[in-house]
């Protein structure tokens, strides 16, 4: 995946990028393959590009053929011209009872806490309030685009924010901006006794697509104040039809991938778990039915003298999950004081059947500086490697200087490839490299 700022989100950027109107964006990819590139399965109309992958693509073209093309273009947008005026003249006398039809949601814009859908002519269609969002890039992760029903526009589903109610929600937008529906999360869970019950924030919000090519909602929630987090499906109509339960909170990278190609989109999540102390965790569920809570539902043998403070990630009431698959990446004895308490795991991305999965261990003060550990995973999660960051490979050894412990960055690998674990008939096994 190209780096974040090698890549062009939405049709203005790559329009302004390549100098030209969006129209003609869209006219070089029809006509010449230009390389843009669609987010989501289906005819989902999040588009991005990347900018060494246009100009690659620009130095091939013939460049006597573009022009040709262009001058050809300009002759019929001469035409047109003298025909617009005439067409003008008429509607000042007889002026139109149609609006300009509005191509639809075609581009995202933030500024504060507010993001602005835009149709590909830049003009704002519909506005809504998102607590979640920081920036402009983080607009991606809380909202998505498909075509649902018959009128070939775009709908949005995405994660809003309502001040009067101080509540979160997931909101399914149709294509002019009014709201077809939307819902919170509530829990039902309880933990010695104790309610865990609202105050859950959403993010991301995905369409998926079913076997049966049955359009459906996915959606991340995490607890404001407390260590839980929920997976939710709902259908296009805003009913429930599965939840899944995860002890800890789940990072903002949710893929929504056909792993097993059989038309069906496979759920793939990242986190940490709180029953395991903070290790880092990775987890997929099937699209068609997903329900119940995370494992271990236990305090695993390692974790006994802390006993006291984990049985209160224990539910009262367990169904256990029935997750597809659940890894495990368990934190080995590295003294530090950079040492961090989640070790949160995050899809960096997925690419010729692997996952490229990344732990963040450390962090060093002051400037904050996360320092990681990458896992590469086949698409049955089967461990392809590990190695570190080129980050951590810099900055080692100020790690090495303040635990005192003299082990080398290879060495402390090996304990990392020996560390991660499936869960499997009620208990951990290792996963092997191949």
């Amino acid at each position: 995946m190209a780096d974040k700022d090698e890549q062009l989100i939405g049709i203005k950027a790559i329009a302004d990028y390549l100098e030209m109107s969006p129209r003609n964006v869209y006219y070089w990819e029809k006509k010449l393959g230009l390389p843009i590139h669609r987010i989501s399965s289906g005819t989902g109309h999040r588009i991005y590009a990347s900018k060494k992958e246009l100009d690659k693509w620009l130095k091939k073209q013939d460049v006597a053929l573009l022009v040709g093309k262009k001058f050809r273009k300009v002759c019929v947008v001469a035409a047109a011209i003298i025909l617009s005026a005439i067409l003008i003249a008429y509607f000042i006398i007889h002026p139109p009872f149609q609006k300009r039809t509005s191509s639809g949601p075609e581009v995202i814009e933030v500024e504060g806490t507010t993001v602005f859908v835009k149709d590909s002519q830049g003009d704002v269609l519909f506005r809504f309030n998102s607590q979640r969002i920081g920036n402009g890039t983080d607009a991606i992760l809380i909202l998505d685009l498909k075509h649902i029903d018959q009128d070939d526009q775009t709908e949005l589903i995405a994660c809003t924010y309502d001040i009067s109610e101080e509540k979160h929600y997931i909101t399914l937008f149709d294509h002019d901006g009014k709201k077809v529906w939307r819902k919170s999360i509530m829990s039902t869970l309880t933990f010695n006794n104790t309610e865990i019950t609202n105050f859950f924030r959403p993010s991301p919000a995905k369409f998926a697509r079913s076997k049966s090519n049955e359009i459906f909602i996915v959606s991340k929630w995490n607890h404001q104040e407390r260590f839980l987090s929920i997976i939710a499906c709902h259908d296009l109509e805003g009913n429930l039809r599965n939840q899944y339960f995860h002890i800890g909170h789940l990072t903002h990278t949710l893929e929504l991938i056909d792993l097993d190609e059989d038309g069906s989109d496979e759920i793939v999540f990242t986190g940490t778990n709180n029953l395991l102390n903070g290790e880092g965790i990775i987890g997929v569920l099937s699209l068609d039915d997903f329900r119940g809570i995370s494992p271990p539902y236990r305090i695993e043998p390692e974790y006994a003298h802390l006993g006291t403070r984990l049985k209160n990630y224990i539910a009262d009431d367990i169904v256990r999950g029935n997750q597809l698959e659940y890894i495990r990446i368990k934190t080995p004895e590295h003294p530090s004081k950079f040492s961090v308490i989640y070790n949160n795991t995050e899809i960096r991305y997925f690419s010729q059947n692997l996952f490229h999965i990344r732990l963040f261990p450390w962090r060093l003060e002051p400037e904050k500086l996360r320092l990681g550990i990458d896992f590469i995973f086949n698409k049955n999660f089967g461990l392809k490697d590990v190695l570190a960051t080129p980050t951590t490979s810099r900055n080692y050894h100020r790690i090495l200087e303040s635990s005192g412990v003299q082990i080398s960055l290879g060495e402390l690998i090996n304990i990392y490839k020996e560390n991660v674990l499936r869960w499997e008939k009620n208990g951990w096994i290792n996963v092997l490299l191949p």
